[in-house]
């Protein structure tokens, strides 16, 4: 028995090796996030394993790139690249490497937003703003094939620009007197239909099902609503005086995430045109910081009567939070030391863990 013992300890200790590397290759897959960092003297792209905390410059160049969005394949990122006073969009393998330039924008200076990858990643989503030629400033299409950027909608876009499930339809606001409201457009088509005349923004098609989720104001303040995608049963998430924005789908489509503030916040001198609160101050009270500063809330859209519950509690800004691609975790950001640096943690607001720490910013996270 003895000798058998002996013959089996090569085996054993080749099994309990391939156990410890099989965990350690487990651990080390978790998907990577990416952010933008303005370490060297400019804004580069970096990704980074929330396991082992590894960093990867992936553009190490001379331009400004910022902004990046990883696509819904998890295989490819698409960001803004600024070249002295020139702005594009380009796209690139996640790990870094080949760079594709999707938009040419000659001698104009156009600034985009909102760009949004399609479902099956093959396609983006932009708005684009031209000062000097405001004709071509608009919501647009294009293929990540180089092929050239299609104009959506004659309507000035204010926000949007997000995919429904199946890549058929788009979503936008629209902030003019006369045309406000959420539309949704068939990119391969010409139907466009207007599903609200409030004031809208951030929409945001469900993951999983028929619906939008989106922001609407009323004097001065905003709430997050729900409705189906054809602008019927409207339910209201949030309710109070605050503002709304950065709402994130969880990948189940059933919480949102979000960021709320209030009106009179501001990020240089914290609540000087706030008049409620400065009678405070001057009343030697202690300020609540969760009332006045941006933090994170979750709030559950299958509820009935939908409670937000706050998930970060502190004196500073909270922004852009996003979800993990299995909804386990949650990446954001916190001006905790004074800079931006990059967070997670775990839809209950536990388990937070700092990714970032340095004195430079580190901002928009992407999973």
């Amino acid at each position: 028995m003895i000798k058998n013992l002996f013959k089996m300890v090569p085996s054993l200790i080749l099994m309990l090796f391939a156990s410890i590397m099989l965990l350690a290759g487990c651990e080390s897959s978790e998907s990577s996030l990416v952010f933008s960092s303005h370490r060297n003297g400019n804004l580069d792209i970096y990704s980074i394993n929330p396991a082992t905390l590894e960093e990867v410059n992936l553009t190490n160049s001379r331009y400004d790139e910022s902004k990046p969005t990883v696509a819904k394949n998890g295989n490819e990122i698409v960001f803004i690249t600024k070249d002295v006073n020139r702005y594009s969009i380009e796209t690139m393998a996640i790990s870094g490497g080949l760079r594709t330039q999707l938009t040419n924008n000659s001698n104009d200076l156009p600034l985009f937003s909102n760009i949004e990858w399609s479902p099956n990643s093959d396609r983006l989503s932009f708005i684009q703003s031209i000062t000097s030629t405001p004709a071509r400033s608009g919501l647009y299409i294009v293929e990540t094939n180089d092929s050239d950027p299609m104009r959506l909608t004659s309507l000035k876009v204010h926000t949007g620009g997000n995919w429904s499930k199946d890549g058929s339809r788009v979503v936008f606001t629209v902030e003019d007197a006369y045309q406000q409201g959420t539309y949704v457009r068939n990119p391969n088509g010409v139907n466009e239909y207007r599903l609200t005349t409030t004031i809208d923004s951030n929409p945001m098609w469900s993951p999983v099902a028929n619906k939008i989720a989106y922001v609407s104001e009323t004097n001065s303040t905003s709430d997050i609503y729900l409705m189906d995608d054809d602008g019927s049963n409207i339910k209201r998430l949030t309710n109070d005086a605050y503002i709304k924005t950065n709402i994130s789908w969880s990948p189940d489509g059933r919480y949102i995430l979000f960021v709320s503030k209030h009106s009179c916040w501001d990020p240089i001198d914290l609540l000087i045109h706030c008049s409620d609160a400065m009678e405070q101050r001057e009343s030697s009270e202690e300020l609540d910081p969760d009332i006045y500063d941006p933090e994170i809330y979750i709030v559950d859209t299958r509820q009935d009567n939908p409670e937000p519950k706050q998930l970060t509690h502190n004196s500073v800004l909270d922004e852009t939070p996003v979800w993990s691609p299995d909804g386990s975790k949650i990446a954001f950001v916190s001006y905790l030391d004074g800079d931006a640096e990059i967070f997670t943690m775990s839809g209950t607001g536990g388990n937070q863990q700092r990714l970032t720490n340095n004195i430079y910013e580190d901002v928009n996270p992407s999973w």
